[in-house]
């Protein structure tokens, strides 16, 4: 059963839940990427030319793709489809059609992090577009420094989240958001989006 987060962490951009993958999704994420080794993340610069890049400054992360077409890994994405649904009928009721690719994120300090971005720059290809991101703390934050959540406007409104181990949070993917340096140790999570029909 997944119960909401202390109130107190929820906020007008984020919302979330404790115990967030089952005993099936945390087999199927370990068995996949003990079998994926991670490669440095890129960044798109969909402003110019919808390039990706690799730019440190921006982001310092090892990261993971997690085929949804793998047998392996099919029990996780039923667990995020689950959590999605229930996400968005209680807070967002979006028309949602699909989970994306999802992402497994290694931050090792001392410069682990990733700057102000959003996660839907534009309408999507196909007719879809990036409606719901969210994050999944996958370690316990006592094994690292630094490397919170901030959700919200730059220098205006921020919440930050220090992600519990197997706790989610959600958010509008039209939201800006960054992960700070971690500054010790390691911080893991899983991060994804839903997507649906673009918006009119």
């Amino acid at each position: 059963m997944m119960w909401l987060i202390n109130p107190e962490e929820q906020s007008a951009y984020s919302w979330g839940f404790n115990n967030a993958l089952t005993d099936e999704g945390w087999k199927s994420l370990n068995d996949y990427i003990a079998a994926n080794p991670t490669s440095k993340a890129e960044i798109l610069n969909s402003q110019v030319d919808d390039k990706a890049f690799k730019e440190k400054k921006v982001r310092d992360t090892d990261i993971t793709w997690i085929s949804s077409e793998n047998e392996i890994s099919k029990p996780l994405y039923f667990n995020i489809g689950k959590l999605a649904e229930e996400a968005n009928n209680v807070f967002f009721n979006y028309n949602l059609s699909m989970v994306e690719t999802l992402q497994y994120s290694v931050y090792n300090a001392p410069t682990g992090h990733y700057d102000w971005h959003i996660d839907a720059m534009h309408k999507g290809q196909h007719g879809l577009t990036r409606k719901i991101s969210f994050s999944i703390g996958l370690n316990d934050p006592s094994e690292y420094e630094g490397g919170e959540l901030i959700i919200g406007a730059p220098g205006l409104y921020e919440t930050s989240h220090k992600l519990e181990k197997n706790q989610i949070v959600f958010f509008n993917s039209i939201v800006t958001h960054k992960v700070t340096p971690v500054t010790k140790g390691v911080r893991k999570s899983l991060v994804g989006w839903i997507k649906g029909p673009n918006f009119v």
